[in-house]
């Protein structure tokens, strides 16, 4: 009798560690044109990490996030940075880590992290830049201090959130030429969460420009880019942002693609007969 109830025991003991295995088994590959092959392979308790020809091994259980279990692991290759997102789940609040790497001699190092914390109540979105790069990536979180780049707490009072503080903490930094602080909320992902947030629309479409603009100013440019194709697509003949498009990607050295948004601008403008108003840099450099 003990020997059958031991049986049935190991039976269903192993039938839900493979349901499990087959449940969180998730596997992301992007390939870049620079050659650089990211991939990751969450199974069970490791995440199998590759980048060029690096194979690297993560054990959930000595990452430091709030649950033991992961519900997901993702990865984005952009440029010369590896973005790592660890997804949680608890209860009803839905978290995501991200861990920002730069790649430097074939090693990963971690120089910013942030956590988007999302519930019934609101939502937060904090940040960090590490004073100190940490060398040869283990997936665990060193001890930083983050700062609250979005708060917004009403969902339940059936309140709306807005950018109005993003904007004048943008503002604020980009003024006062804090540019290495600004660099934390001027990243794209930040950006990307700010719209999932508040979405572009006609009462807020002056103040996504406008940071768009800071972010060009500061150097940020990928994040500026991503934002002015964001409002483009959303009103397409919105004049400002096609020559703010064109100075982001010129300050890049992207020439072609600064040229087409230059054009369309060029070609807007004229429409309106506001020739004699476009800056002398856009014949310049078309």
């Amino acid at each position: 009798m003990k020997l059958l109830l031991y049986i049935i025991l190991l039976c269903t003991t192993s039938c839900k560690k493979n349901e499990r295995s087959q449940s969180v088994n998730k596997v992301t590959n992007i390939e870049l044109t620079d050659s650089l092959i990211c991939s990751v392979n969450y199974k069970e308790n490791q995440i199998y990490l590759k980048y060029d020809n690096t194979n690297k091994v993560l054990n959930i259980e000595e990452l430091n996030f709030i649950m033991n279990e992961l519900s997901d692991v993702k990865i984005d290759c952009v440029n010369d940075k590896i973005i790592i997102k660890y997804y949680e789940k608890i209860g009803n609040q839905y978290i995501q880590t991200s861990h920002i790497l730069d790649k430097k001699d074939n090693k990963l190092l971690l120089s910013k992290i942030y956590r988007f914390e999302s519930s019934r109540n609101g939502v937060n979105l904090f940040g960090a830049i590490l004073e100190n790069e940490i060398n040869d990536y283990t997936g665990v979180e060193p001890n930083v201090k983050t700062v609250n780049i979005y708060s917004f707490s009403g969902f339940k009072e059936e309140l709306t959130p807005t950018i109005n503080e993003y904007f004048d903490n943008i503002t604020f930094l980009f003024k006062n030429k804090n540019y290495e602080e600004l660099s934390l909320w001027a990243d794209t992902l930040v950006v990307s969460h700010i719209i999932d947030i508040v979405a572009i629309n006609e009462s807020n479409v002056s103040m996504y420009n406008d940071i768009a603009y800071y972010l060009e100013q500061s150097k940020a440019c990928g994040a500026a880019i991503f934002l002015l194709k964001k409002i483009i697509v959303k009103f397409p003949n919105r004049l400002v942002a096609y020559i703010n498009l064109g100075d982001a990607y010129w300050s890049i050295g992207d020439n072609k693609k600064a040229k087409n948004a230059y054009k369309k601008y060029f070609e807007l403008m004229k429409s309106k007969e506001k020739e004699s108003k476009i800056p002398k840099r856009v014949f310049d450099r078309l």
